[in-house]
């Protein structure tokens, strides 16, 4: 049966696009401005029409040059991938996949697609055994050492040479020198296609973002250009009352360690001498203080320099201008820090992007009275940005087995990814859906840029069997801020939404929310309890996350009517739901696990029994509740996640198993008899055996 996806209340499944040539081209892509190959093209067609025309293998080309997509036959790649992106949830079944298909004839067949340890460890033992490595290897994420090993071991093949005939390759080395280099291993060969990524936000991720109604309110809105400038500044910002709430509670400047370029340190030393990620950043691989200075590297921590850029820092921090909370806060204690919802504290902030979720929303919001401070001078008129030095080699992108038959269609399939037009597609979606060309002649590099907003039709799904149940009308129980309750209107899930919540505070907050984005007439916000907020014959639909599993029964027993479907995310008592909605003539069709903020979620997806033709387009074939026993533990683990697999089972049957552990671990000798602990002890022999079965 066709099966969809369902929506996370964070919004971590709502998109699902999968990005796979991203790894070849980064961050950014050049200008969509569409090119004239046809002559080209014409040349190629006619060598691979020809090709294996007198009964010849038709795929043993004799280089990657000859090369011709669309091949004149089908061709199958076997390829393994380690997915680090858990918001890719399928390399075989997506639009992205299809259209790379479309393009080259050639159908990728992912018999390795995993993610984390099981992907480390699946990779170590299919390296012992070379009869059954794949094709080719999308992202390995091997050191250069081990890969410089397994080529040296005659398992992946040097590429160089046919990549010397390559297009984009050539073109990639041209504008980034330094790219060969960073993939040519110390044997002198080149075993992998590489990424590439000139993105600016990559090399120049310091920033510091400055309050601007204070620099209008103490410098006339000009900006700090010097140290000195900006001691001064943050000077009157402490000393002012700059909030003007009668309390001493200005944080002049502020950061935290352990976040994207959130140290402030980092960025202050740059007006002292060039330095990128030195010691208080938790990466310091990156560069790590070391700078190239006339030919030369050089450790910018041991210099001078240095020492006086500390040296300012400890003023700062004497005088109470840095926050003394800057060195020891994480990011939940800083973004607490810059909550502005009872007026703004801070007047300066270290972060590689802003620190407002509106922003990140695209909605007005505090942010707006925020600019990033350009790097100011130091007493010697030091002035620099600190540049992260890029690497291409990312993980080990694009490897070709020493087994693969066809190593030349491979890397021209390598060569083919890295594309603009590929960049586009992947990255974009489809043409004349998500993005266009630009008409010949217009640039976005001069005069004023001219934007067209092109918005995704309402059942266009990047993922083939993505979605969640399409519908005229679904009630959002629990809706908090209202963000979900949009997000079914603006992805056309929904053509209504009721929003209840129990809570007046988040209820209010969800009305605000719903008249920022002009969604009065399509969004109702209601006080009350679960589905009593609902009328019989209003929804089709209802979606609760973020509860228990029994308040959940009894939101659902407590509605005016069964609806045709429910999605569930039950913090607890998955046991008792699942079967609650089983035995109401329900059938469970799908089960997910999503990752958010570090933690682990299941939902489900319950139809009833009556429309599951409706929502699946064909009547359900196998319902594995009906014959589970009651006391199984699947019920409570997931049958379908059992049968299924999802990238995430393995971390998901681990925590489960380490959960019940903790609770034998607390138990005393005393209770080791007990029901409860040979319970226990039980669930995690069957936890375990799902592993092992595996």
């Amino acid at each position: 049966m066709k099966r969809k996806q369902l929506l996370h209340k964070s919004m971590a499944v709502l998109t699902a696009l999968t990005l796979m040539a991203t790894a070849f081209t980064g961050c950014g892509s050049g200008s969509a401005t569409k090119q004239d190959d046809s002559a080209q093209s014409t040349d190629a067609e006619s060598q691979n029409a020809d090709n294996g025309a007198d009964g010849s293998d038709p795929f043993a080309f004799e280089s990657a040059k000859d090369v011709v997509f669309p091949l004149k036959e089908k061709l199958t790649l076997t390829v393994f991938v380690n997915n680090p992106d858990q918001s890719v949830t399928s390399y075989q079944d997506n639009w992205v996949t299809d259209w790379i298909e479309e393009q080259t004839n050639i159908h990728l067949d992912y018999v390795y697609d995993l993610t984390g340890d099981e992907a480390t460890q699946k990779l170590n033992l299919i390296m012992t055994d070379p009869g059954s490595m794949p094709d080719f290897f999308l992202r390995t994420g091997w050191s250069k050492a081990e890969t410089l090993s397994y080529g040296q071991q005659g398992l992946i093949l040097p590429i160089e040479d046919m990549l010397g005939e390559m297009e984009n390759w050539t073109t990639m080395n041209e504008e980034s020198p330094m790219r060969k280099a960073d993939l040519t291993l110390s044997d002198g060969h080149v075993y992998t296609f590489g990424g590439q990524n000139e993105c600016f936000h990559c090399m120049y991720q310091h920033r510091m973002y400055i309050y601007k109604p204070w620099v209008e309110k103490y410098l006339g809105g000009k900006n700090p250009e010097t140290t000195e400038e900006l001691y001064n500044f943050l000077k009157m910002v402490k000393e002012d009352d700059a909030n003007g709430n009668g309390i001493d509670d200005e944080i002049p400047m502020t950061g935290f360690i352990g976040g994207w370029a959130s140290d402030p340190t980092v960025w202050m030393m740059n007006s002292f001498t060039q330095c990128v990620n030195p010691l208080s950043n938790t990466n310091p691989t990156v560069a790590g203080g070391l700078v190239v200075n006339n030919g030369k590297i050089e450790y910018a921590v041991m210099k001078d320099e240095y020492r006086d850029g500390l040296r300012y820092m400890h003023k700062l921090f004497e005088e109470g201008l840095l926050d003394n909370q800057t060195f020891l806060q994480d990011n939940t204690q800083f973004s607490a820090t810059m909550d502005a919802s009872e007026g703004n504290k801070v007047a300066v902030y270290a972060n590689g992007g802003v620190e407002n979720s509106e922003f990140w929303q695209q909605v007005d919001g505090e942010w707006q009275n925020w600019e990033i401070l350009a790097p100011v001078a130091g007493p010697d008129g030091v002035r620099y940005s600190g540049r992260c030095i890029q690497t291409y080699f990312e993980g080990c992108l694009g490897v070709v087995s020493s087994t693969c038959k066809y190593p030349e269609i491979v890397v021209a399939l390598f060569d083919f990814m890295a594309s603009e037009d590929a960049a586009h597609h992947i990255g974009g979606g489809p043409e004349g859906i998500s993005w266009e060309y630009t008409n010949e002649g217009v640039s976005l590099s001069g005069g004023t840029p001219a934007y067209e907003q092109f918005t995704v039709p309402e059942d266009f799904d990047y993922v083939k069997e993505g979605g969640l149940p399409k519908a005229h009308a679904i009630a959002d129980i629990g809706t908090d801020h209202g963000y979900l309750a949009v997000e079914l209107i603006n992805r056309g899930r929904a053509e209504f939404v009721i929003a209840g919540d129990v809570h007046k505070g988040p209820l209010e907050s969800a009305k605000e929310y719903v008249k920022s984005r002009g969604l009065e007439s399509k969004v109702d916000c209601r006080l009350g309890d679960g589905l009593k907020v609902t009328e019989k014959g209003e929804l089709n639909g209802a979606i609760c996350c973020g509860m228990g599993g029994f308040l959940m029964r009894d939101i659902v027993d407590a509605g005016p009517e069964p609806l045709e479907f429910y999605v569930l995310q039950p913090q607890n008592g998955q046991k008792e739901l699942r079967q609650y909605m089983v035995q109401k003539g329900y059938v469970i069709v799908l089960e997910i696990i999503v990752e958010d903020a570090g933690k682990l979620y299941t939902a489900f997806l319950a139809i009833r029994e009556d429309c599951v033709e409706k929502y699946t387009g064909t009547p359900i074939q196998e319902n594995v509740y009906a014959a589970l026993p009651e006391e199984s533990l699947l019920w409570s683990v997931g049958a379908l996640l059992e049968q299924e697999h999802p990238p995430l089972w393995k971390k998901y049957i681990d925590y489960l198993i380490y959960q019940r552990r903790c609770a034998l671990d607390g138990m005393t000798d005393k209770l080791s008899h007990t029901d409860k602990y040979k319970e226990l002890d039980a669930e995690v022999a069957f936890l375990c055996s799902l592993l092992e079965n595996r």
